[in-house]
């Protein structure tokens, strides 16, 4: 008994050491927090110098400026996803950049923050015309089924959003036709001959320093004929995509991109933070350095804004003109601008946008071209973008000739929407990219949710431990603060969420919840429950003790992973006796889940019985 109470004590030691300190055998330390969030509102922009535009907003920011200069928070928050291109069915980048966004998305809910969550799909392009006349049906109808399909794998993936916009919508071709005029109008639109490398895969024309040249050998010849020798081919392809790109002259619309280019450099180098991970942002500010930035030289730099309605019928027309096509990703990052407007809050819409996710292949066209044309208006870019890395697997790119790609519908049903959403957000890239595995996915359910967390519940929660869950809430009181690592890890969770990097979060709250399985075995609660079956009742306090520190644990684990796992989380706290409306981020602070709930916790063995991390049969049978 008195080392099981010495125990007891140098773990409170323990945690109450700060950094640098040693620790108790047998006791890990949790993982250090020494990330940066992200303001809500980021302080006046300074662009200077001599451009074409006028400085004064079209739109008032929604955020104001207090007397002694701080930035108030913004009334509601926009998130997004880029939209999907319907060319295709859905993947798993697809389903990994809505799950990223979607839970940051209820991690801000949580925090009580106003949020407008947005997805959809882009559907206007070359590709689209020439899928749908593949599919050898009208663009419109092929539009409409690829889409609901997106819509589908949000509704299977849990992915809560506020609207989900389609470009074919007559709101989105208003907001478009009228953007368009309004850069017209302020003179940073005009008419000339653009020549250049184009890509039908990527909609997007490229400068002699994006595109190489590639050398192929065409394939061996088929059986019966006889055997030859092919000369070589060289091909040029766009270096950041490898799409096969070919030199194009054309007569279109061009914006003055090349007069913004300064000014987005500035903006960049006074915020970092505006585009993340780091190695994105160094990515995108290479690119900028690359365009022509003197006066007689920036137009080269101009970026064409519309394609020849001969060539491309399927997209919005270009107001006044309609031998010509609005360039589809001009069209495609105003669903931003379409939905802010749709959704407008204390009767300001919540733009600029806090959070975009995007994928590292399109992050020059929403870090470059969209805040080119927000700023050629006068508004104000977005806060961060967040541009995440690709899956693959086996180390490969996925590809339907390669045969490995992962349908995403089939994974959900297989694993189960959280498994799946735990895995995505727990191994998923930012800087680099991560290899998809189906075998992971049941690894780190078992290892993480069952073995740990679903472990600490039903070691702890058993009723031959009989849990005074009534008096949960003077233990909370009690202690300190600092006595309990996952009390200590709440302020690198929610910094982790805001800067944002889930991944950080998750394993913080994993560190902690292994932390107290570690405590709970050295402790070793059921030598205490033998000796106050016994007639020590000395034993009472400190059982209960180790109890309520294990099941808070599990409680606030379960608040901190609402964003995570939504579904088993919402259970874990249900089994708990902790009623929905404590549920929220208000909550996640010590004992502060159980004083106010009006639950009868003698009454609740039954849910407590419940398991919510079932055991799975781990499979080889998949990668």
């Amino acid at each position: 008994m008195t080392r099981l109470l010495q125990l007891i004590s140098a773990y409170g030691a323990s945690i109450r050491s700060g950094p640098g300190k040693p620790l108790p055998a047998g006791v890990v330390s949790a993982t250090p927090c020494s990330v940066r969030p992200l303001p809500l509102a980021l302080s006046a922009y300074s662009f200077g110098g001599n451009f074409r535009y006028s400085t004064k907003p079209v739109d008032p920011p929604i955020t104001s400026s207090s007397t002694n200069g701080a930035t108030a928070t913004p009334s509601a928050i926009l998130i997004t996803t880029p939209i999907y291109y319907v060319n295709a069915d859905p993947h798993i980048g697809h389903l990994f950049s809505s799950v990223l966004a979607d839970s940051l998305a209820r991690y801000h809910r949580l925090r009580g923050r106003t949020v407008v969550f947005s997805t959809g799909t882009d559907e206007h392009g070359t590709k689209i015309q020439q899928a749908a006349a593949q599919a050898q049906v009208a663009p419109g109808p092929y539009c409409d089924r690829i889409s609901a399909r997106f819509k589908e794998l949000c509704q299977a993936a849990q992915v809560q959003y506020d609207d989900f916009i389609r470009t074919t919508e007559p709101r989105h071709r208003q907001r478009v036709q009228s953007f368009w005029a309004e850069l017209a109008q302020r003179g940073h639109i005009y008419k000339g001959t653009y020549s250049g490398w184009y890509s039908v895969s990527d909609e997007a024309f490229y400068t002699a320093e994006e595109v190489t040249e590639v050398t192929s050998t065409s394939p061996p010849p088929p059986a019966g004929v006889a055997d030859g020798t092919s000369p070589p081919r060289t091909t040029m392809v766009a270096t950041v995509s490898g799409s096969t790109v070919e030199w194009t002259e054309e007569t279109n619309y061009k914006f003055r991109l090349g007069s913004f280019i300064p000014a987005l450099l500035r903006l960049y180098e006074q915020h970092p933070d505006m585009i993340v991970p780091a190695n994105r942002y160094q990515d995108v500010m290479a690119q900028l350095r690359s365009y022509p930035t003197g006066p007689a030289e920036a137009a080269q730099g101009d970026l064409s804004i519309s394609r020849p309605r001969a060539r491309l019928n399927w997209g919005i027309p270009v107001p006044g003109d309609p031998d010509h096509t609005i360039y589809v990703w001009l069209d495609a990052l105003l669903n931003y601008l379409t939905v802010a407007e749709s959704h407008p809050v204390n009767g300001q819409p919540p733009f600029p946008p806090h959070l975009q996710i995007v994928g590292k292949d399109i992050v020059k066209f929403h870090a470059i071209f969209w805040p080119a044309f927000l700023l050629a208006t006068g508004r104000t870019p977005t806060r961060r973008i967040v541009a995440h890395a690709h899956w693959t697997m086996a180390n490969h790119k996925m590809s339907k000739s390669r045969g490995n790609v992962a349908d995403p519908f089939a994974v959900l049903n297989r694993h189960g929407v959280d498994s799946v959403r735990y895995f995505l957000l727990r191994n998923g890239g930012l800087a680099y990219d991560a290899d998809f595995s189906e075998a992971r996915i049941q690894v780190d359910y078992q290892s993480q949710l069952v073995d740990q967390l679903g472990n600490l519940v039903a070691r702890c929660a058993s009723q031959a431990f009989a849990p005074d869950f009534n008096s949960f809430g003077q233990w909370g009181r009690k202690l300190s603060q600092t006595e309990l690592p996952m009390v200590k890890s709440l302020k690198c969770v929610a910094n982790a969420y805001e800067q944002p990097d889930v991944r950080l979060a998750i394993n913080t709250v994993h560190d902690a919840v292994a932390h107290l399985n570690k405590y709970v075995a050295l402790t070793e609660p059921w030598k205490l429950k033998k000796a106050l079956a016994q007639g020590d009742l000395e034993a009472q306090l400190p059982l209960q003790r180790i109890v309520f520190l294990a099941l808070e644990t599990a409680r606030l684990a379960a608040v901190l992973l609402l964003p995570v796992i939504p579904t088993k989380a919402t259970e874990l706290l249900l089994c708990l006796g902790i009623p929905p409306n404590e549920h929220t981020w208000r909550e996640a602070r010590l004992g502060a889940g159980w004083q106010d709930a009006a639950v009868d916790y003698n009454t609740l063995a039954e849910s407590r019985s419940k398991v919510i991390f079932p055991r799975v049969t781990l499979s080889p049978a998949k990668p």
